[in-house]
């Protein structure tokens, strides 16, 4: 199998996995609840919508006090957005 097979197989790959996770909020929820994530990034772009898609969907806690905590967070510019990156906690809950 030459390398751009593999390549393209491995895409097909990821692809079906996001599809059958109903996208990647979903995949993200799952993997965050499964706590096999250790680092998180997130693009902010200077926009405000009424209304969007979720960005990580399925995780069991709605409240603040549940919520996963980020740690050894940074930020900095990239073009026009914010690349925000940190560390996820063990535990849960404030930060601060």
């Amino acid at each position: 199998m030459s390398a751009s097979e593999i390549e393209r197989t491995l895409v097909r790959l990821a692809h079906e996995i996001v599809e059958k996770n109903d996208g990647g909020a979903n995949l993200a929820g799952s993997a965050l609840s499964a706590g096999i994530v250790d680092r998180v990034a997130f693009f902010v772009a200077p926009k405000i919508l009424g209304a969007g898609l979720s960005a990580i969907d399925g995780m069991k806690s709605h409240e603040v006090l549940d919520a996963l905590a980020v740690t050894d967070l940074s930020a900095r510019p990239v073009g026009d957005d914010w690349l925000l990156e940190g560390r996820v906690s063990a535990r849960k809950g404030r930060t601060g």
